[in-house]
Order: structure tokens, then C-alpha cells, then sequence
């Protein structure tokens, strides 16, 4: 059977899904959870707050012996005592006292209402309060965030800083969470030399191996230094063994076209694995070989750092999140406009790198510096890909253009 070829990005993508499973679960503390994925819904086991509480510093009472107070004839209570956080009320209140309460401390029997202390008189074990409160004032109910038996947080819930509260407050110590998918990286070419290697004629240091490495990890998954392979079909394929061995995913740099030393493609097939497509339909990241082995990828990457992180961020990084149980896959796209003119035409689908910001109501989008596919020092700047479609012709100043967001963004 022919090995399609030009595929469309999204038919490629939708190859590897069928393919795929989710990770199996693990249970993590709390401390290393961060950035993981739950794989279970989380229950509440008591009310959250589990009783009610004060939601600031002031004094506690009933407010129906507000109901007439003013500034010129304010209602004076009687103090019962002071409650501090982590204390229980000794006393109920009657009709005509009061109870000193700091914030997160619980309400005693017979108040619905706190004061703040900036807002009261005070004369020795009396305190005055000038103004009425509406039942309910400054309290917060218990199970009013969640309560008893109702589900805290959902499957597929990220673990960010709020989630980790929250969790926190529900007592789980360790969620069970998808594991990682674990991403084995080899870079590939006779000419590359260890980045502490002084450079001699003809050679370049490995730096796709290092920025897959951090792509991998702000994606998700967990990488794995397979170091380099030279352009022999022979020692590619006994990287390609154990990088199988020890992940989930392989990704290569280098070799995925068609020159006399691209061997990537052939030395998947050797070991076995088959090709699902060669060649993707945009430009750059054209060069990618797409595989699979005992239901594990194997993707095959330009070897040129601007070609291969595009098509590390649209191909590869939806993948490692499917792996790793995350529900939202690809970056949020937008519309805005060019705010340069691009005189190129884009007789097929075209990726940019670019920088986007939101100014006068809209997006807006400027190249991030030279596009040549070898060029590494645009993605320092780039946190946006312009997405030009196929048969596209150059673009003017202001027009409309499809917009990837990658990272961080600003005014100007």
C-alpha cells in the first residue's frame, strides 16, 4: 500500500487519536500534583465550609436588634465574649448581646449577622452599632461552597494552584491523577556535536534536542534524552528500540525528508512500525514522518528548529495532552488583523511565527522576526502562529488573519 502523502494537519492528527489510549492512573501527593489531570471525580465528604463562619473581623449579633439603630441612637449590646479562629463559641446569643468574632471564626447560636469593628462604638463591655444589617450579613453558611456528597472538582479537572486548594479543603491527600506520557526525543545527523562540545567546520550543536525537551515538559509530558544518532539506518534503529521501550511517544529531529541521508522513514519501517503519512500539507514543517508500533507514535520532525517547533505545537503537543487525559487539546485561536504587509503568496497552508497583542478592541499580529525554517531565535519573542490557508495570496496591512495563541500576551 502507498504511504499517503501531503496529508492535510488535522487528517494526520485524527490518525494518531485512533491509535491512541489515555494513560493509566496513578495516585500523587498533593505537594507533586501541579499541572496533572485528575482522573476521578472528587466528593466532598463533609459541607465546605463545614460550619458557619465569620467573614471578617467584628462582632457577631442578632439583626433584628439593629433594625432601628442610627448614628445619633445606636443600639448598644452587650459583649458575651471573643471568639478567635479555631475556637467554638461558648455562649448562645440572646436578644441584647454580642459576640467579639475575628474572621474564619464560627457564629455562635442565635446570630446572623457580623459588623465590622471599623464600624462600631465601643464603651467599656458594650458595643454600639449605628446603622441596620440585613440577616445573613458577613456570614458565610456552611456547605455554601459545596456540600456534603456533591462532587468538588470532575474528571479531567487540571490541577492548578485554585484546584490544589480546593482539594486541600476536601482533605484528599492524593489524588489519582493520568500519568505523564513519558517522551522519548532523538536527534538525528552526522553533523550535530553535544552542546559542550566546541564546534568545528561543517558541524552545529544540538539545540532541538534541548528545546523539544521544554516543549515536551510545558505540554505535559515527561522527556527523555535518547541523545544523538548518526545518519546510519543501524544505530537510528537501535535508539528507536529503546526509546520504545522507555515511552510512550518518540520524536526525532532530522532526516524526515527525501536527501540521500533521510533515513528516518526507512528506518521506522524497518523496525517494524507503520507509516501512517509522510509529509504534511503546510509550510514549514512539510518534512514529518508519522508512525506507529504496539499502539506508541513515532514522529519523525524537520530538522530545522523553526519547521520543527511548528510542527511540535500543532501535531505533537495535542497528542502528548490526549495521552495525558486533558480535555482541552489545542491552543485558543482567534481572529484579528496583520498589522504589516506580507508579500509572500501561500500556494499551500502557512505557518508563522508571530507576535500577538490585543490593542483598540482587537487582536493584532506582526511577524516575529526572520521566518526562514533554521531560524531558532524567533520562538524566544514568538506567542502567536499566523495561519494563512492554502492558496492565499500576499497580505496588506489590516487584514483579517486566523490567529494561534501560544503564550503569553500584552497591550501596546
Amino acid at each position: 500500500m502507498a504511504i499517503p502523502v501531503w496529508m492535510p494537519l488535522e487528517t494526520a492528527r485524527q490518525l494518531f487519536f485512533d491509535f491512541l489510549e489515555v494513560m493509566p492512573s496513578e495516585p500523587v501527593s498533593l505537594e507533586q500534583a501541579g499541572g496533572r489531570v485528575l482522573a476521578e471525580d472528587i466528593y466532598a465528604e463533609d459541607d465546605l465550609p463545614p460550619f458557619n463562619r465569620s467573614l471578617l473581623d467584628g462582632y457577631a449579633f442578632w439583626a433584628e436588634d439593629a433594625r432601628r439603630a442610627t448614628g445619633e441612637c445606636p443600639r448598644w449590646l452587650r459583649i458575651l465574649e471573643e471568639v478567635p479562629a479555631g475556637q467554638w463559641p461558648k455562649y448562645p446569643l440572646l436578644s441584647g448581646t454580642a459576640t467579639k468574632i475575628l474572621t474564619g471564626a464560627p457564629i455562635p447560636e442565635g446570630a446572623n449577622a457580623v459588623v465590622r469593628f471599623e464600624d462600631v462604638l465601643l464603651e467599656g463591655d458594650k458595643v454600639g452599632i449605628n446603622e441596620p444589617f440585613l440577616p445573613e450579613s458577613n456570614i458565610s453558611r456552611a456547605g455554601e461552597e459545596i456540600k456534603k456528597g456533591e462532587c468538588g472538582l470532575h474528571k479531567g479537572t487540571v490541577i492548578t494552584p485554585g484546584a490544589a486548594g480546593m482539594l486541600a479543603s476536601l482533605g484528599c491527600i492524593k489524588p489519582r491523577v493520568f500519568r505523564q506520557p513519558r517522551v522519548s526525543i532523538i536527534s538525528t545527523g552526522d553533523e550535530l556535536v553535544e552542546i559542550y562540545q566546541p564546534l568545528t567546520p561543517g558541524k552545529i550543536r544540538n539545540s532541538n534536542l534541548y528545546f523539544l525537551m521544554e516543549a515536551v515538559r510545558e505540554g505535559g509530558g515527561v522527556p527523555l534524552n535518547l541523545g544523538t544518532a548518526p545518519d546510519e539506518p543501524e544505530m537510528l534503529g537501535e535508539k528507536l528500540e529503546l526509546a520504545l521501550e522507555q515511552a510512550d511517544l518518540v520524536i526525532t529531529t532530522g532526516g524526515a525528508s527525501d536527501g540521500d541521508y533521510d533515513i528516518v522513514k526507512d528506518t521506522f519501517q524497518k523496525i517494524g512500525a507503520k507509516i501512517l503519512f509522510w509529509k504534511i500539507a503546510i509550510r514549514p514543517g512539510t518534512a514529518a514522518v508519522g508512525a506507529v508500533r504496539d499502539k506508541k507514535v513515532l514522529l519523525g520532525l524537520s530538522g530545522n528548529p523553526g519547521a520543527a517547533s511548528i510542527t511540535f505545537e500543532l501535531l505533537a503537543r495535542p497528542l502528548i495532552r490526549y495521552l495525558g487525559g486533558w480535555e482541552q487539546l489545542y491552543r485558543p485561536t482567534v481572529e484579528g488583523i496583520i498589522i504589516e504587509p506580507f508579500s509572500k503568496k501561500s500556494p499551500r497552508r502557512r505557518i508563522l511565527r508571530a507576535i500577538a497583542f490585543w490593542k483598540d478592541n482587537l487582536w493584532q499580529v506582526k511577524l516575529a522576526g526572520k521566518q526562514n525554517p533554521g531560524i531558532l531565535r524567533s520562538l524566544i519573542t514568538c506567542n502567536a502562529l499566523l495561519d494563512i490557508p492554502a492558496g492565499t495570496g500576499p497580505l496588506e496591512r489590516g487584514s483579517r488573519v486566523k490567529i494561534i495563541i501560544l503564550g503569553e500576551w500584552g497591550g501596546q
